[in-house]
Parts: structure tokens; sequence; C-alpha cells
């Protein structure tokens, strides 16, 4: 599978990333099951996901790509979601018609500099779940949370609108990211989304651009640990399941 944002020049990714390798990473870091999400951009990778999903128990679903011009539309009933393409101006907020059809949770990708075109996005789809990945893309900085607040406040706003707390190790600047930091994005987020719309994400292997598995799980828990117990099972795990309706217990 190729997959065009990769090059050789990049020694830690430009590789086999295999679940032989991801498994023992989530054992040791007690975390039982995970998603697999796109990183092709097409829809031709959705085969391979699924045939992972079906060799491994703890794969519990899949997210495809879906755009306009490359719908999943041979697998739509296989997949508990799909990714669309990055957003950028109004002109990217576009849902294929079987996304709608099929009521799919729509993984999508943006900066502060688009989170109107998220809100374009969300408002026009009331029926669908929108899940901002990465925090929404900050620059995680030492007193910067508020700053971040205030801009994502309009989205948070919306009910239909939900958020990975994932790619942290990679947005902190500078690196690395503290448990001080982090908690900071971490309460802002509860206040405005509460706690029912907020999921923990991985972002393997992107992470080991800054940091690994351990290192960022550990991190995102400590910045979680004064949350009441409730609290971090929804982020870490009830939420994902409920948002993406995996039946599996």
């Amino acid at each position: 599978m190729h997959y065009h944002w990769l090059s050789p020049e990049d020694a830690i990714l430009y590789r086999d990333v295999t679940a032989a390798e991801v498994e023992p990473l989530m054992r040791q870091a007690g975390v039982e099951a995970a998603l697999l999400v796109e990183a092709a951009n097409i829809s031709l990778e959705i085969p391979y996901m699924l045939e992972l999903a079906a060799l491994h128990p703890w794969i519990k679903g899949v997210i495809g790509w879906a755009s306009l011009s490359d719908p999943p539309t041979a697998y739509v009933d296989q997949l508990c979601g799909v990714r669309l393409p990055w957003l950028h101006q109004a002109g990217d907020a576009v849902i294929p018609p079987l996304v709608r059809d099929h009521g799919l949770p729509c993984d999508i990708i943006a900066d502060a500099q688009a989170y109107d075109v998220v809100k374009q996005l969300a408002q026009g789809a009331p029926e669908l779940t929108f899940v901002l990945a990465h925090f929404g893309l900050p620059r995680m900085t030492p007193g910067g949370a508020a700053i971040w607040a205030n801009q994502i406040t309009p989205l948070a706003d919306l009910p239909n609108v939900v958020m990975k707390l994932s790619g942290q190790l990679t947005a902190a600047d500078p690196r690395p990211l503290t448990a001080d930091t982090l908690r900071d994005y971490v309460d802002h987020a509860v206040r405005l989304f509460g706690a029912d719309r907020l999921m923990y994400g991985s972002n393997y292997p992107i992470v080991l651009w800054a940091g690994s598995y351990e290192d960022d799980i550990a991190l995102l828990r400590a910045a979680c640990a004064h949350l009441p117990a409730e609290v971090q099972v929804a982020i870490f795990g009830a939420n994902a399941a409920r948002v993406y309706r995996l039946h599996q217990p």
C-alpha cells in the first residue's frame, strides 16, 4: 500500500507497521481493544484493514476513507465509521451521499483556521456525528490552553461534534509535553464538550515522531487522573464504543 505522505527519508515510519508490533504495546499499557483508522486516503485500503480486523479480535472496528470521488461503496456496511478528506476551506465540507444514507460517524481533521468549515459541515448534517481528531490540532504550549479553548468553543457548542484526545505528543511546543500543560487542555475540553463527547486516540504510529505508545497514554492518563473515575472510563473507551456503535463487550 502506498502512503503519499511518507518518504524514504522518514526513518521512523517508512517501514511496515504490523498488528504484531502494536498488540504487545497495547497489552503492556492495559489497552484491550482498538479501532483501525485509514491512513492512505483511498478506499482501496479498506479491504486490507477489514482483513486485519478479521484476523485480530482486538481490532473492534474499521474507519475507512470516504470522499465524494472515492466513496467506500463496496464496504460501507462493514465500517464503523469513515474519515473524510482534510478540511481546509468551505469547498471541502462535502459528505458522500452513502455516508449520510448509512448514518456513519465521520472522523475529520482540521486546525483552527478551518474551524468555521467544521462548523459548516456539522450544522449541515445534524443527524451525523463528527469526530474531530487531535484536539483540533492546536500547538500545545504552556499557558496556551485558554486561547485554544476560546477558538474551539463554537465547535463544542455543536452537540454532534466529538473530539479525540490524541496527537498531543507531536503537538507540543516545546517538546516534550508535560502533564501540567496537557491537563490544562484536558480540563478545558471536559468543560466545553462534556465527558460524553471526548475519546482517547493513540495516533499510533505517528506518535513515534515524538515519543512512544507508552509515553503517550501514560501522559494522558496522568492528565486525566484528577477526573472522576466514570469520566476516565468514558474517555478511555466507553464513548468510542457508543459513537462508533460497537456491539462487542
